[in-house]
């Protein structure tokens, strides 16, 4: 059986040069039902990426070009991306294309945004620290606690990636305000095994999961986790993930494999909505609200 992010050999010697449109500028509702796209492309050997122009950037579709671009990076597979002028192009995309599997860490004027990659826990940490800093820098009289909550969740999320994604070299995140539009976002894709694999890992669970949309429920679970240990929970992230959102009353989507959550408060209601999409190899996250 083959890996899902490792075709066939005879895949490899394909020369077609497959097309594809990902517009950087969409929002998370958006992204949720485009993911299957850059899924389907994940494993062609060439890949021509057209974005299209955009004033700005948004955190949910870059992360998962991010993600998508590293995986093929690490591939050996080619990605050629084309715009009608330059600066639709991100600057942190020329850069991951420049570099391979690198990816330099350079924000472009106030709105723009910066990737961050998820190495290991430690420079999850700093991070965390670094995004928190840039926009108490830019916003001092910022919330401290939405700050410090939302501190903690960039550095529980990438956590999770470290632990859990069994591939920590595609997992990026980005946290952003922008002062104009009051708009918080937050942000996190890897191109890993998944919430259903990874908690297949753990003993106790193996052969109880059945598919992605309960493994997606179990993993909003505390005390949940992929590994036989407490220490990498994977189950707090997320649950103080849920909470951010809802004192936020934010829109919040999470995407794994064929399963998505979408989590919302309207009019002082509630709503979490379970439902198949296209699949995404791995895990994407994106959470959007204004203060």
């Amino acid at each position: 059986m083959h890996d899902l992010d490792d075709p066939p050999r005879d895949s490899y010697d394909r020369r077609t040069m497959v097309e594809l449109q990902f517009p950087t500028d969409i929002e998370s509702a958006r992204v949720v039902e485009r993911l299957r796209e850059l899924d389907v492309a994940a494993n062609e050997s060439e890949v021509s990426l057209h974005l299209a122009q955009s004033s700005r950037e948004r955190a949910a579709a870059l992360v998962a070009l991010a993600a998508w671009f590293a995986a093929r990076a690490a591939a050996g597979r080619t990605t050629r991306v084309e715009a009608t002028r330059e600066a639709a192009v991100p600057a942190q995309m020329l850069r991951l294309l420049g570099e391979g599997a690198g990816l330099g860490m350079t924000a472009v004027g106030p709105n723009a945004q910066e990737l961050l990659r998820i190495r290991d826990r430690r420079s999850t940490r700093m991070l965390a620290d670094r995004v928190v800093t840039a926009i108490e820098t830019r916003v001092p009289d910022f919330s401290p606690s939405v700050l410090r909550m939302a501190r903690f969740v960039f550095e529980e999320l990438g956590a999770n990636i470290v632990d859990h994604s069994g591939r920590s070299e595609t997992g990026f995140g980005t946290l952003t305000y922008d002062v104009s539009s009051r708009r918080l976002e937050l942000a996190f894709a890897d191109r890993g095994i998944g919430f259903l694999q990874s908690l297949q890992r753990n003993p106790e669970l193996q052969g109880r999961v059945a598919d992605d949309a309960e493994a997606l429920q179990l993993a909003l679970t505390p005390r949940i986790t992929g590994t036989a240990t407490a220490r990498t929970n994977m189950g707090i992230g997320l649950k103080t993930l849920l909470e951010f959102s809802d004192l936020l009353a934010a829109e919040l989507w999470i995407v794994s494999g064929s399963a998505a959550l979408h989590r919302r408060t309207a009019a002082g209601v509630r709503t979490s909505l379970y439902r198949a999409v296209g699949p995404w190899r791995g895990t994407w996250i994106a959470l959007e609200a204004t203060l």
